[in-house]
């Protein structure tokens, strides 16, 4: 049973973490996959509760980023490549949904916080609990 305060926040299910075949950052050997059924019937049973999110590249890297996309330069791309595009799967539950688009994997700033106080429209109330309970990592 799913309390009516609680949100399920589904964080960065992307080609670029899925497809194994061309991209690095992925799970090996299609791996990824194998959630799909287990996301599917948590988004489903959480309805129009459910936020997503997706990683972007930085425009400009800056800090420990520097150093670590002069490894990964093929991932410095512009928000709107199609490697950072949900999976087919998970672009069809998405649709109508909140979507937080962020350079870094902390999902819980100020993105998270202000849609929680500024929905109501949706039904998302300030104090709402967000529950992370599904990620990219899942299987990998």
């Amino acid at each position: 049973m799913v309390d009516k305060d609680e949100w399920l926040v589904v964080v960065d299910r992307q080609k670029v973490f899925a497809q194994s075949d061309w991209s690095d950052w992925a799970c090996a050997d299609g791996s990824y996959y194998a959630t799909d059924e287990p996301f599917e019937r948590l988004a489903k049973t959480y309805g129009e509760r459910v936020v997503y999110t997706r990683y972007i590249a930085p425009d400009k890297p800056r800090d420990a980023w520097v150093d670590y996309f002069k490894d990964w330069p093929q991932f410095l791309v512009p928000p709107d490549d199609p490697m950072y595009d949900f999976t087919g799967e998970t672009a069809e539950l998405a649709k109508g949904h909140p979507v937080v688009s962020k350079t870094t994997f902390d999902k819980w700033g100020d993105e998270l916080k202000c849609y929680s106080r500024c929905q109501e429209n949706r039904g998302m109330r300030r104090g709402d609990r967000l529950l992370r309970v599904a990620d990219r990592f899942g299987r990998c």
